[in-house]
């Protein structure tokens, strides 16, 4: 079966549509899950939830948080939207979602695909398979009031799905991923989660992303830059970060020990901070600012 082959828009219509954050008619079932995985055909950014859009090479946008992923022709992405984050896996929690979402993926990926715990997936490369290139960003999408979550990922084939330098790889070069054409690695990823693919017959697309404010403050942290700034008299947490969106947004806006209990219980989740003081000392910068 030939794999569904689609522009970026179409895949950030989909991402839209799965948010778990969207009580609209086209929102993600209360029941069950839904995968969607296809081969891009055109060059976009991929830009998440947490970040800023500014302008140059268009920019679509995905409903996952962390970082901006670069979409290429033969780019694969995967979406699963799901009503809970125990869905598919009955031990998953808002802090393991990500590494119990991914396994699938590294089965189809092959032997030599490794998750560290961050927000990309390694291949051993090289003669002697000695060298971890990050091959796949990986990201996810949870709202704690809904329980709802979205698994995203995308694989670059062609090209890398981002560039080098962000500390997350601690040193490590993106590569494309060579092991499979497009085509067969879609096969494989639908196969190994067991799930129809929705992509097939998709025919939505969405506008490219506005250009909007950068971040007014910023620091960096272990996984990449972090930034606060104020919008329409709402501040707003975003960067590289990848978290809840409505535990951070409440937080964003009323920074109490309240706020912040979702993030320390397990209510919700957030990946790349191991220190959250830091989300403390951006609010208190961006008011220092304002």
């Amino acid at each position: 079966m030939t794999s569904p082959t689609l522009p970026a828009a179409a895949l950030s219509a989909w991402s839209a549509s799965a948010s778990p954050s969207n009580a609209g008619d086209d929102a993600p079932p209360p029941t069950g899950a839904s995968l969607f995985c296809a081969v891009c055909n055109d060059s976009a950014r991929f830009v998440s939830s947490t970040q800023r859009a500014n302008g140059g090479l268009r920019a679509y946008r995905r409903s996952s948080s962390g970082a901006t992923w670069e979409l290429a022709p033969g780019s694969i992405y995967l979406g699963i939207a799901v009503p809970a984050v125990h869905a598919l896996a009955s031990d998953a929690t808002p802090a393991n979602f990500l590494n119990r979402m991914v396994r699938p993926l590294l089965k189809a990926l092959g032997p030599y695909a490794m998750y560290g715990g961050r927000d990309f997936v390694t291949l051993r490369t090289g003669a002697r398979r000695d060298v971890r290139s990050p091959i796949a960003g990986i990201a996810f999408a949870h709202d704690v009031a809904s329980g709802r979550a979205l698994f995203e990922a995308v694989v670059g084939t062609n090209s890398p799905f981002e560039g080098a330098g962000r500390p997350s790889f601690r040193g490590a070069v993106p590569a494309p991923y060579a092991e499979h054409s497009a085509g067969e690695l879609v096969a494989r990823i639908v196969a190994a989660y067991r799930l129809p693919n929705q992509a097939i017959g998709w025919n939505s697309e969405a506008e490219e992303a506005r250009v909007q404010s950068a971040f007014l403050v910023t620091k960096e942290s272990e996984i990449g830059t972090i930034g606060a700034l104020e919008e329409d008299e709402q501040a707003i947490l975003g960067g590289d970060l990848q978290a809840s969106e409505d535990a951070l947004n409440a937080f964003a806006n009323a920074p109490t020990a309240e706020n912040l209990a979702p993030f320390q219980d397990g209510r919700a989740a957030i990946l790349g901070l191991p220190d959250l003081a830091v989300l403390t000392s951006l609010i208190d910068s961006l008011k220092r600012r304002l």
